[in-house]
């Protein structure tokens, strides 16, 4: 029963180690920032008769303060817009997928009627450089490509908030937003003007336009495989080991073997020395030693490293049935 158990619970964690393992791991979390703006500038575009020849237009000079930003409406036609670019270097890099973008509303340098006010934020391919009250004909801008409409915030601090994420695939690919009144002020002939404070304003209670963005973070590339440098063949001739002296070879003296006496038969007298010969010297004696030669063993035993493969296996199943047993005694 114990065996049972230990096996199903290697089993059971086995399988819990394969699932986690296999558990995709989710999608980075996107950032979020606080981003400035980078340029901005405002365009006066009310075309009115002037002096000179009849019919030719002119534009309106700004009365405005300044630091200050604008954008208008009379009887359905449009008197100022606004031109931004968000600063998202502070941000790192990645993919802009969406934010808020807040304008503080400046109640003393113009503004009438802000919070009947319909404001549209529309792309711009090309923004403009700085400007205030800038009588050039304005950069022109793409609803189409996109667009977001403001909301009205009232408050101590009125402003006005318009959703990024409509705008944030392009304004990821450079370029900036036109803050313009919206169509239907113009089909219905409203009238009202929005100031906001520059990023510059020092007027009394001036906050400056500000973004918080969602930037999501760009993959990180994985690594790429090193190829093994590929070794050519060598060339170079292989030189042959030689010995600076050559080694005399030394003699190699007889093994002699000793029989076992027999049974009954009286040991061989030592031969008689050759006339003329000199007696084995002690260096022969030493070459001929006990370790060279094959002396006889009274009995066979067994040699004790052949019980080494039983003892372990002996230890073996002792560990296993320790290792496996259920540490509650078994019901009879």
């Amino acid at each position: 029963m114990g065996r049972v158990k230990a096996v199903r619970g290697c089993g059971t964690v086995a399988l819990v180690a394969a699932l986690l393992a296999w558990v995709p791991s989710g999608p980075a979390g996107a950032d979020t920032g606080a981003a400035s703006t980078k340029t901005e500038a405002w365009y006066n575009v009310t075309p009115v008769a002037g002096p000179g020849v009849a019919g030719t237009p002119a534009v309106v000079a700004p009365v405005y303060g300044s630091d200050t930003l604008h954008v208008g409406i009379v009887a359905g036609q449009e008197t100022a817009r606004t031109y931004l670019t968000l600063d998202l270097s502070a941000v790192g890099t990645g993919s802009l997928t969406g934010g808020t973008l807040t304008l503080p509303i400046d109640p003393g340098d113009g503004s009438s009627s802000p919070e009947t006010a319909r404001l549209l934020a529309c792309f711009v391919p090309q923004p403009p450089a700085d400007a205030a009250g800038a009588t050039d004909p304005p950069p022109a801008y793409d609803c189409a490509a996109a667009s977001s409409p403001a909301t009205y915030l009232a408050g101590d601090s009125p402003s006005f908030a318009i959703d990024l994420a409509p705008l944030a695939a392009k304004l990821g690919q450079g370029g900036g937003l036109a803050v313009v009144p919206a169509d239907g002020a113009k089909t219905d002939h409203d009238t009202w003007h929005v100031a906001f404070f520059g990023r510059r304003s020092t007027a009394a209670g001036a906050h400056p336009i500000t973004a918080t963005v969602t930037v999501t973070p760009a993959p990180v590339p994985a690594p790429a495989e090193s190829t093994p440098a590929v070794s050519s063949p060598s060339t170079e001739t292989a030189v042959p080991f030689t010995s600076s002296a050559a080694a005399p070879l030394l003699p190699r003296s007889p093994v002699i073997v000793n029989a076992p006496p027999e049974v009954g038969v009286p040991p061989a007298a030592a031969a008689p020395a050759v006339l003329g010969t000199a007696a084995p010297s002690a260096a022969v004696a030493a070459t001929a030693s006990p370790a060279s030669a094959v002396s006889a063993v009274g009995g066979f035993a067994y040699s004790t490293v052949l019980l080494l493969p039983l003892a372990l296996m002996a230890l073996g199943c002792v560990l296993a049935w320790a290792l496996t047993r259920s540490p509650v005694p078994d019901e009879v």
